[in-house]
């Protein structure tokens, strides 16, 4: 079953999230730097971006754009959900 892209919008509008977690599955495709433009540009939340063998200048534009994080892959679980434990504290602060 799947949920229509309406409902989802419609509940993400209503619940406050303590990080917004991004994945981004394309090597260097920078369209992901618009889609973190408008999510900073809507909440505050700080953004944890995933990313898969991205050049340093993708990462850095990412960042630029608005990102709080990037974190290669491949991670840890762990390790991911330290980050966004630290993320959430800082911006808590």
């Amino acid at each position: 079953m799947t949920v229509p892209e309406s409902s989802l919008a419609n509940r993400r509008q209503t619940l406050a999230a303590d990080v917004e977690l991004v994945i981004v599955a394309l090597p260097d495709h920078l369209e992901p730097v618009e889609l973190i433009r408008t999510i900073g540009g809507r909440y505050s939340a700080p953004i944890l971006v995933i990313s898969d063998r991205l050049k340093v200048e993708a990462r850095v534009a990412l960042l630029d754009a608005g990102a709080t994080q990037v974190i290669e892959a491949p991670y840890h679980p762990a390790e991911l959900v330290a980050r966004a434990r630290a993320l959430r504290r800082r911006h808590a602060m």
